[in-house]
């Protein structure tokens, strides 16, 4: 969109939402969500619909050393359960009345059991454990990023113009913090948090782990320092938002690990972060970094 048009957008439906019959800022984020969707959207009259999930799936080799609190069985063990419809993504996408497809892009281990909302494409079996070597070559995390490009691709085809991606990925906050301090610049350990529930000594390695990797990447070429610290889901993430955006789609942003894939797909895609839209802020520190960078 261009800058004077966005401009324009953003004025008239300031001047819309404070004309109703209510108090201004009355309805708090609500507003600026609306302002938001207004911007991105490019009319008054945004809609959310149809909108449409897509999860992607894959193990991180980081997770066998110590910098989570959940074995990487946990990966296959969750995505199981929202293709079964047993997990809270799973259960607010039926509620909302949201399509959603499962994209295996590099679980470890036996192919899942086939069903009708999973994709097969698996590149390989997770990927490498980046607190001791680059996590993905550079031609693996262009795989990715065309797996993703794929599924949006599959989406729109479908009528979604809402794209919301979503991942599952024992260890990608170690990735996501790692990708933010590299893509963002900063102190490595001030990115990392809890993840799911990490205790104090995993943390301390979660943070030496990210210091070195980061360290490492810095002296590679971008892509490759990407690659380095990427995970197959992330990728592939970054691919979904980058060719949403260059069609014109909406896209809905969720915690963390998704910001840095957004950050990602800014590289792909100058114009994708002003078709993204923030969820909430999660109490990740690196979550803050990459949606101030990427999101717009």
């Amino acid at each position: 969109m261009q800058d004077g048009l966005r401009q324009s957008v953003l004025s008239k439906a300031r001047a819309f939402i404070a004309a109703k019959a209510k108090p201004e800022g009355s309805l708090g984020r609500l507003e600026a969500l609306a302002v938001r969707l207004c911007e991105v959207q490019g009319t008054l009259h945004p809609t959310p619909r149809p909108a449409q999930l897509t999860l992607f799936v894959a193990d991180h080799g980081a997770a066998r050393s110590g910098v989570t609190a959940w074995p990487q069985t946990v990966t296959r063990a969750a995505t199981l359960a929202t293709l079964t419809g047993g997990s809270g993504c799973a259960v607010l996408a039926k509620a909302a009345g949201v399509e959603m497809r499962v994209v295996d892009v590099g679980l470890v281990g036996e192919p899942l059991p086939a069903h009708a909302r999973l994709l097969s494409r698996r590149i390989r079996e997770g990927t490498r454990d980046l607190t001791l070597e680059p996590a993905l070559l550079v031609e693996e995390f262009h795989v990715a990023v065309a797996v993703g490009r794929e599924a949006a691709r599959m989406a729109l085809a479908g009528g979604a113009r809402v794209l919301i991606a979503g991942e599952i990925g024992i260890g990608n906050t170690t990735a996501s913090a790692a990708l933010t301090a590299f893509l963002c610049g900063g102190e490595p350990g001030r990115m990392v948090g809890n993840g799911a529930g990490a205790t104090d000594a995993i943390l301390a390695r979660k943070r030496q782990a990210v210091a070195a990797a980061v360290a490492r990447a810095r002296g590679l070429e971008e892509d490759a320092g990407i690659a380095s610290l990427s995970g197959l889901e992330i990728a592939a993430m970054a691919g979904f938002y980058a060719e949403g955006a260059a069609h014109g789609a909406t896209l809905l942003l969720d915690g963390s690990v998704t910001a840095a894939a957004a950050l990602i797909a800014s590289r792909l895609d100058r114009e994708a972060p002003l078709r993204m839209v923030g969820s909430h802020l999660s109490p990740e520190p690196c979550h803050a970094v990459a949606m101030a960078r990427a999101w717009c």
